[in-house]
């Protein structure tokens, strides 16, 4: 039997540069620093990192920073029109949020977990950012956190290990989505929630395979003038004994292969890079999208149901006639949009819209004394599987 290998590795540990844009220097004293340790984490069946880790504090400038293993509460001051003050509390009964991070090793087949549970005991929504460090790699990479309802707990995984785990940007709204536009579709990194996701997936890449035969006969007749194709496909490392999901860039399409440049930033396979050249066979694509260059997009279905996975709260617009005494006496659905304003209405389960449209037809609305039409939306919940109106909590 072999013996387990220890890697040594420096560790690119968070600085106020980098979280923040900051030369302030962190405060090393008080019950907010942990003391020095070893860090130890599995790389995969064989091999350990290791890592003596310096005094680093648990909270600085509302960044809450994690190493496996541990627990850690914070409370948090709220500030009038401005995100909340963070602070470390070492009593977690007391904690407002609670995060718990570990590493868990599956029983049946030996993969490995990262696993952050969050508890968020207040009576508000909860909004946070995560960035990471990850062995092998020499800069930090964002990911993505699900919200945070009242009095609940959410569970985020990450298929491969993490040196280092940083929370920041705690807030109780969601900020509005950027509007600047890049020419390479975003990576929709999140954590599966619930059972239905995988199920899901699947069936929007079989949704959008039934159209990649058109699409590439698009592109070899030739795309407008500021259209890029991209595919999306899973790329396998056999020294991780993983994969990661990523966009590539079709450059050409030959027979039945594609060849073109990774678009994604990789961070857990270390075979390829962004901007490496890249080929696949047609089989190996699970998704394809078409983008312009104003961000006018096509295709993407893996990518659209993420964003709904993410953000939870998709609306739903419906065409209604409301007659003169305020009652709801046509309801047609018009169509479901994401953040992006982009048409997701093929994510909206039926039982969905008709629970939709029985809420409007039980609706009134304020007498006018004419009949007209209105377009009215409600919000689909996709983690509750539910409708409910905007105004409801």
């Amino acid at each position: 039997m072999k013996l387990p290998v220890a890697l040594k590795v420096a560790l690119f540990t968070f600085t106020l540069a980098d979280a923040q844009d900051s030369t302030e220097t962190v405060k090393l004293t008080g019950e907010n620093l942990r003391e020095p340790f070893t860090l130890t984490l599995a790389i995969d069946k064989e091999r350990q990192y290791e890592q003596e880790i310096d005094a680093i504090p648990y909270v600085n400038n509302d960044i809450v920073y994690l190493f496996k293993g541990e627990i850690v509460g914070i409370s948090l001051a709220a500030k009038e029109n401005e995100s909340p003050e963070v602070s470390y509390c070492q009593d977690i009964e007391k904690a407002d949020v609670l995060f718990r991070f570990s590493q868990k090793r599956d029983k049946e087949d030996d993969s490995l977990t990262m696993l952050l549970a969050i508890d968020n005991r207040l009576e508000k929504d909860l909004f946070m950012d995560g960035i990471m460090v990850v062995p092998n790699k020499d800069r930090v990479f964002e990911t993505t956190l699900l919200p945070l309802k009242p009095g609940t707990t959410n569970y985020e995984s990450w298929p491969h290990p993490i040196i280092q785990l940083a929370i920041q940007s705690l807030r109780f709204q969601e900020r509005r989505p950027k509007t600047k536009f890049s020419p390479i579709p975003k990576d929709r990194v999140v954590t599966l929630k619930d059972t239905r996701i995988e199920e899901l997936i699947r069936s929007y890449s079989a949704m959008s395979r039934e159209k990649l035969p058109d699409v590439i006969a698009r592109f070899k007749r030739g795309l407008k003038e500021g259209e890029t194709l991209f595919i999306t496909t899973r790329i396998s490392d056999p020294a991780v004994e993983g994969f990661e999901q990523a966009f590539v860039e079709v450059e050409a399409i030959e027979g039945d292969t594609i060849s073109g440049k990774i678009a994604s930033e990789l961070t857990l396979i270390t075979n390829y890079r962004n901007r490496d050249a890249y080929s696949c066979p047609e089989s190996a694509i699970l998704d394809w999208t078409i983008q312009n260059t104003d961000g006018a997009e096509e295709g993407n279905y893996i990518g659209k149901f993420m964003d709904i996975v993410k953000d939870d709260k998709v609306p739903l617009i419906f065409e209604t006639e409301i007659d003169a005494t305020g009652k709801v006496t046509s309801a047609k659905f018009s169509q479901a949009v994401n953040r992006y304003k982009q048409d997701v209405s093929f994510c909206i389960p039926d039982k969905a819209r008709q629970e939709a449209e029985k809420m409007l037809f039980d609706s009134s609305y304020p007498k006018t004394g004419n009949s007209g039409k209105h377009f009215i939306y409600l919000i689909y919940r996709f983690h509750d599987d539910t409708v409910e109106r905007p105004e409801e909590k």
